[in-house]
């Protein structure tokens, strides 16, 4: 058991910052997520973390018995398209 813990220890901590979300997907059957480009599905492999998780604020991940959330980033859109303006004189 002590080696087990040795090797846990030696993997670090889930470096969240390899991974960017592009996208998630909701179908009839399952959710998917765009990560790094490539779809993935809640159980596969995320590196060497497991996907146990997708919704709408992001993914959850389990590594060496650690639980991570890869949020989603959402853009606010600042522009002023479609925006009123009042300008008062």
């Amino acid at each position: 058991m002590a080696e087990q813990t040795m090797a846990e220890e030696e993997m670090g901590d889930f470096d969240a910052s390899m991974y960017k979300i592009n996208g998630l997907l909701w179908g009839a059957q399952e959710t998917k997520a765009i990560i790094n480009n490539e779809i993935y599905n809640v159980g596969d492999k995320l590196g060497e973390a497991k996907i146990t998780k997708i919704d709408k604020n992001g993914v959850t991940v389990i590594f060496n018995n650690k639980e991570y959330i890869l949020n989603l980033e959402r853009k606010m859109d600042t522009g002023t398209k479609n925006r009123r303006v009042r300008n008062e004189y």
